[in-house]
């Protein structure tokens, strides 16, 4: 058996020994029954070792064990090893001098610069993996990119990297020398304070690398060196990125041999084999600091085989540091730490306990969100002020105490849970004497996070009998909470955030109110031309915005924008949260090339700042990536939305709603390129995780998502797939906001279109009348909403043969659209379009040939590369118009261009509907 396919084979075999003995023959056949060698090989093996089990040969000692596993792990990096000598070889213009250590990734070297343009001396990794598939070569060649621009002078720099002759990969790094900061620290007998200091510069570092969105992966004290002079350099920034195998569909490619973290810093994400996290580096400095603080490991792991390591990992509570330092002898203590036993124990207890801890959470979400946050714990502490991770204990087990128990917590025991846990964080606050303004900063965006939570993460809440809607149980929390007397500046923090909620769930007119509100708040308290004014201009503006009132959100935003540049440099973020604002009304607006200049503005202020926001970050790319689309670049626009999704992932996990989302996104992008089984991939992806986020829990979020593919599936003219997925999410909403909410009408509308499709129409027009009624009552007759409905109903009554009937709905949206949106929407290319096939049923082809040209000259004016099939479908129309009309000079002018275009246009050559229509063209035409 060669090398690779061994590899293979016994990675297999891993897994299925991992698997109980009763399934590992049903797995093998599941997935590999088209690879007979590859099963009967693997049967093989398992036979023998089922003999070895008979003959009792494993009963041995866990010495004997675990040096068997020792052997076996340097046997399979062996593999990978078989490469000669390289002392004297050249790499590029370096010559290898000599080898300076092995490890599991691979072998590191000592190399001179030889060209004679000057003197270096670098290091060179040889990455102990062969075989990369092209599109690992070419992430490969993506992250070196990445990494090679990651300058900080305590991160060790890539300069280059490369794959060599045989095959290996290779990376030319900066040569350091330095001791690893656990044996730093003890050789310098540093106490408690000067290490807490020195692991801040780590995570100062740490900070900036994850600023720019690269997570480490594999950070231990052998990472990080510490010079002569007490700076330190962090090492293999990325590398274990870079030897992931993401094209492959097996996860058994995840083998023993190749695990690309170190058991005492591996997070329990990474023993799961899930997307690495922001989380997973803190969780890996959190036993950074236990180690550096106790001299100890988090965990033992001697004598333990893998599996063991894992299930540790996965559930035991790391050791507490003070019974970490107990066993040491008092002697090796004042010989480390510069001080005796009970004094390190008692500095341990308390404080530390509770940083390192919070670090070092099973659960990614509840450890620090950031190196920054996890620092500012450590310099309170220096500080001897209170630290964030012992007062986060009783809402860390108050959060737990609800998820545990949603299902079974009515709306009482709900909202008493919501105000004990403020209650517990003010008694807290007022016991420690410290009614600052950061302070209060700290307790608004406490009591913010624990809303969302609560709320967001909850609803709706049900148990037994009893069951409220979303907007019941909001109702409900919002009163009482408004009724307490709170400082200026948490209430207008709170009515903020309860805004926000209730824009999130499409109650935009209470969403309104509450923005209101704030600002009335803020001018009285802190003046009209406030920060605090502006900020509160702006969130009106975007509850505007969801109204689709799009002039009032620029005129809220121009106010909000004056007071910003009166108080605030043009870097500070709230200018980016402004420019995305004004990004989503010019988009809305059509103004497409102006959007994306706001949207890019908004992005390079992000990327300016010494400690990027990941989520904020993901949200702007998804934006500029959205503008790409709108202008047909798709090349660009792909690159950033998938470079959305891996921080993502990175940053949030898989089952992350804002991962969820960008899959969305990309599902949705591919849908309008017409390339609909990766569409159905991702919208698929992104419904899945959805469903494991909320579990079994109505959510609008799911319901979106199964309008989305039901939109995929009614292009495909999957009438039936597309109406069934439009039931279940009118179900689902029905269920959550009750039947007279505003996605009760958009899921109507929906269902609408698909009866119209295919042919139903009286079942099509009764849902129009209901949603035209649902909207009438929620929004009025005159608003901007109301045009699209009044246009869809002549639509119908059109088909109807009630032309006159039809003109007068169209008139309608006319008068409507007049006052929100300029003559060259897309809107009113739409509504000509549909008066003009009114006008030519009935007939009159000279006013039909009038409203399709003007269809038309939108369209090209606005974007003529995304609006490719309304493009096409409208000049065809025209062109049959002109054929009525007996033009055929004109009609054949227009077929010529049409033609042009169709040749190198793939979206109209894939069109199914335009296709039928030109075969029908050319047959009047000839």
């Amino acid at each position: 058996m060669d090398k690779s396919r061994w590899q293979r084979v016994s990675a297999i075999l891993d897994t299925v020994l991992s698997l109980e003995k009763e399934k590992q023959l049903t797995y093998l056949e599941q997935h590999y029954d088209l690879e007979k060698d590859i099963i009967r090989e693997v049967k093989e093996m398992l036979a023998s070792i089922n003999n070895s089990e008979k003959e009792h040969f494993l009963d041995s000692s866990s010495e004997d064990n675990a040096a068997i596993l020792d052997k076996l792990n340097q046997t399979s990096f062996n593999l990978f090893s078989e490469r000669q000598n390289l002392e004297g070889k050249k790499i590029g213009p370096y010559q290898i001098i000599s080898l300076l250590g092995k490890g599991g990734m691979g072998d590191v070297y000592k190399a001179e610069r030889i060209d004679n343009e000057f003197d270096q001396t670098v290091a060179i990794k040889f990455i102990n993996q062969t075989h990369l598939s092209d599109s690992v070569k070419r992430r490969f060649q993506q992250e070196k990119t990445i990494l090679a621009n990651l300058k900080h002078p305590n991160i060790a720099m890539l300069f280059d990297g490369g794959v060599s002759q045989d095959g290996f990969p290779f990376l030319i790094m900066e040569y350091i020398e330095g001791t690893p900061i656990n044996e730093y620290c003890n050789r310098e007998q540093l106490g408690i304070h000067e290490r807490l200091k020195l692991f801040n510069k780590v995570l100062l570092t740490i900070g900036y690398a994850h600023s720019n969105l690269i997570v480490h992966r594999d950070l231990k004290p052998s990472n990080i060196l510490v010079s002569g002079m007490g700076e330190i350099k962090i090492l293999d920034f990325g590398i274990a990125k870079l030897l992931e195998n993401e094209d492959s569909p097996d996860p058994l490619l995840t083998q023993p041999e190749q695990r690309l973290w170190t058991p005492q810093y591996a997070a329990p994400e990474q023993v799961l084999e899930q997307s690495p996290l922001l989380q997973t580096d803190i969780y890996a400095l959190g036993g950074l600091l236990h180690c550096l603080l106790t001299n100890t490991p988090t965990f033992n792991f001697k004598k333990k085989s893998i599996r063991e390591v894992e299930k540790v990992i996965l559930s035991q509570p790391p050791l507490p540091l003070n019974e970490s330092v107990s066993p040491k002898a008092p002697s090796e203590i004042e010989q480390h730490f510069g001080t005796t036993k009970p004094t390190l124990i008692a500095t341990l207890k308390g404080d530390l306990e509770a940083i390192t801890q919070k670090a070092l959470r099973k659960e990614a979400e509840e450890r620090y969100s950031s190196a920054s946050e996890f620092r500012d714990d450590i310099v309170r502490y220096l500080k001897n002020l209170p630290v964030k991770a012992s007062k986060d204990t009783f809402s860390y087990l108050t959060k737990k105490f609800v998820r545990r128990n949603k299902q079974q917590l009515g709306i009482t025991s709900f909202v008493l849970l919501l105000l004990i846990s403020i209650t517990g964080y003010y008694t807290y606050q007022l016991d420690q004497q410290r009614q600052t303004a950061e302070m209060e900063a700290q307790k608004a965006t406490e009591i913010k996070d624990l809303l969302v939570d609560l709320f967001s993460g909850s609803d709706p809440i049900s148990g037994g009998d009893y069951s409220l809607t979303v907007t019941e149980l909001l109702n409900i929390g919002t009163s009482q909470l408004l009724e307490k007397d709170l400082a200026p500046t948490l209430k207008s923090e709170l009515l903020n955030t309860l805004s926000d909620i209730y824009g999130n769930i499409n109650q935009h007119q209470k969403a309104l109110e509450l923005a209101t509100q704030n600002l009335e708040l803020n001018v009285q308290h802190f003046d009209s031309s406030s920060v605090h004014a502006g900020k509160s201009y702006m969130q009106i503006a975007s509850v505007e915005y969801d109204l689709g009132n799009y002039g009032e959100s620029i005129e809220y935003l121009r106010k909000a924008e004056d007071i910003f540049e009166t108080h605030l440099p043009p870097t500070d973020l709230l200018f980016a949260e402004l420019y995305s604002h004004q990004g989503y009304n010019t988009e809305s607006l059509s103004r497409y090339d102006e959007s994306q200049q706001l949207f890019n503005k908004a992005l390079n202020i992000l990327k300016a700042q010494a400690d990027m926001d990941s989520s904020r970050y993901i949200g702007l790319l998804r934006s500029v990536s959205r503008s790409h689309y709108l202008h047909r670049e798709n090349k660009q626009a792909d690159s950033l939305i998938t470079l959305a999704l891996d921080i993502s992932k990175q940053f949030h996990g898989e089952d992350d709603i804002i991962t969820a989302s960008v899959m969305n996104d990309l599902g949705l992008f591919y849908m309008t390129q017409a390339r609909y089984d990766e569409s159905r991939k991702y919208l698929n992806q992104s419904l899945q995780a959805k469903k494991r986020i909320y579990g079994d829990m109505p959510h609008y979020n799911i319901s979106a998502t199964l309008t989305n593919l039901a939109v995929l599936e009614k292009t495909l003219s999957n009438f039936s797939v597309a109406e069934s997925l439009y039931l279940e999410a009118l179900e689902m909403d029905t269920e959550i906001f009750g039947k007279e909410h505003p996605n009760i009408a958009i899921s109507k509308n929906h269902l609408s279109d698909v009866y119209f499709s295919i042919g139903e129409y009286q079942k099509s027009k009764e849902l129009r009348e209901e949603v035209l009624g649902l909207y009438i009552d929620i929004y009025g007759p005159t608003h901007y909403y109301m045009g699209t409905n009044y246009r869809s109903y002549g639509q119908l009554l059109s088909v109807e043969g009630k032309y006159d009937d039809a003109n007068e709905y169209y008139i309608k949206a006319d008068s409507v659209y007049k006052e929100y949106i300029s003559p060259e929407h897309n809107n009113y290319a739409k509504l000509h379009e549909y008066r003009a096939e009114n006008f030519y049923m009935a007939g009159n082809y000279t006013l039909a040939a009038r409203h399709f040209s003007k269809s038309l000259d939108i369209y090209e004016e606005l974007n003529p590369r995304y609006y490719t099939p309304m493009v096409g479908e409208t000049s065809l129309q025209l062109i049959q118009s002109y054929i009525a009309l007996e033009d055929e000079v004109k009609a054949t002018q227009l077929l010529e261009a049409f033609e042009n275009r169709m040749d190198t246009t793939k979206i109209l050559q894939k069109d199914s509907t335009i296709q039928k229509v030109y075969k029908q063209v050319l047959d009047k035409l000839h």
